[in-house]
């Protein structure tokens, strides 16, 4: 699990299920121990298309609690991403000086 960017950050996906309107993610033991108490972010994709939508109400280390929007009650599958900040890491500058492989050329770049 590697992720480049401006900061040094670990993530968990899945899939959880709603149930009479509300789920409760676990996080595993991993990520409690690593991620920052701040700058957790919580995506939610529902799969159903009956869905009024979901809320991220409780974010922590420990768990994640979702809620479908406008009070519902709805039961379905829905996919999640949570990334956090790994706790004593400050932001660090992106390694862009590596080598690519033939024809990969990033945005913005010119080939030689």
């Amino acid at each position: 699990r590697f992720f480049e960017g401006p900061e040094n950050a670990i993530f968990e996906r899945g899939v959880a299920t709603l149930q009479d309107g509300e789920a409760v993610i676990e996080m595993p033991d991993y990520f409690k121990i690593v991620a920052a108490e701040e700058g957790i972010s919580v995506q939610l994709t529902p799969r159903s298309n009956d869905s009024q939508g979901l809320s991220a109400v409780e974010v922590t280390r420990d768990r994640i609690v979702v809620r479908e929007l406008a009070s519902g009650k709805g039961n379905y599958d829905f996919d999640f991403f949570v990334t956090a900040l790994r706790a004593g890491y400050g932001p660090h500058k992106v390694d862009r000086k590596r080598e690519h492989s033939a024809g990969y050329s990033p945005v913005g770049s010119r080939r030689p």
